[in-house]
């Protein structure tokens, strides 16, 4: 594995998280404590930019490169703040999307085994 060494260039990109958490607990007696809901808080970090192109950015992420490009539908990282929470919204719509195929198609097969005429041999 090479190394690259870059340059910084002053430029920063932005990366959106929404980090959750619940709101229940376990306490010093292992005793769960249940609170209905979860807390959220918005995470967003920044990113060196330690080199540009016309159609990309190369950014310092763990120690090596990882490159963006600047046309990219999905990027790793954004150039405002703005852009990234937009992202990251797109992304938790997708996901819902997607537990909402999932459950629709749970409850459906649910209902088929409630249906069923019983016994079964």
């Amino acid at each position: 594995m090479s190394t690259k060494t870059y340059q910084p260039t002053g430029k920063v990109l932005y990366r959106c998280e929404v980090l959750s958490s619940s709101n229940s607990w376990m306490d010093e007696y292992d005793n769960f404590n249940y609170r209905p809901g979860y807390t959220h808080r918005l995470h967003i970090t920044l990113h060196e930019v330690v080199k540009e192109t016309d159609k990309s950015w190369i950014i310092r992420y763990f120690g090596e490169g990882k490159t963006i490009g600047k046309e990219w539908k999905k990027k790793f990282a954004h150039e405002t703040k703005e852009q990234a929470v937009d992202s990251v919204i797109a992304i938790k719509k997708r996901a819902v999307g997607f537990a909402s195929a999932r459950l629709e198609k749970q409850q459906s097969a649910l209902t088929f085994l409630e249906n069923l005429n019983r016994p079964i041999k």
